[in-house]
């Protein structure tokens, strides 16, 4: 109980801090996406199950907050943490450093991609009015966003394995 309790105070934190502050910045450093890279950290490092209720909560709340239909983040949450999930099975077995790095690249593209896909989807159906094409400003978010989810995965998992060491030493 406490665990979830504490999950879910640190998504909340998180998505605050997105939401709240870093929209506020100029455009390479609006580009963070918190929960998708605590979706990928614990899904890499924890287990499937809580990456689950990661994406689920999360991703619920951002869609609060989101101009796109309502359950396209979680769809696309949800859907990068199964690729992500059956790429760490069959391709990327070991915990390295490499493996983690990738995942991150290969997630944030595919979460990126799916709700781009699923909002043009979405406004051919006509169920939302929002259109997002693969223009150049499109890409360059996407570029950015890649860039800084994978540094802030580096650092958190070079942390995470720092902390690890030192906890079984001391």
């Amino acid at each position: 109980m406490l665990k979830i309790l504490i999950d879910l105070l640190i998504i909340i934190f998180l998505i605050i801090f997105q939401v709240s502050f870093l929209a506020t910045f100029q455009t390479p450093y609006s580009n963070f996406n918190f929960i998708l890279i605590g979706v990928i950290f614990i899904v890499f490092i924890i287990s499937f199950k809580r990456a689950l209720w990661w994406a689920l909560i999360g991703g619920l709340i951002l869609e609060l907050y989101s101009i796109f239909t309502f359950g396209a983040i979680v769809f696309s949450l949800l859907l990068t943490l199964i690729i992500i999930d059956i790429l760490f099975d069959k391709f990327f077995t070991n915990r390295s450093y490499y493996s983690f790095i990738t995942l991150g690249l290969i997630g944030t593209l595919i979460y990126n991609g799916s709700l781009l896909g699923l909002n043009n989807f979405f406004y051919l159906l006509e169920i939302n009015s929002f259109f997002e094409s693969w223009n150049k400003l499109y890409l360059l978010k996407i570029f950015w966003q890649v860039i800084l989810n994978v540094a802030l995965l580096s650092i958190t998992f070079l942390v995470y394995n720092y902390l690890k060491k030192t906890k079984k030493y001391s």
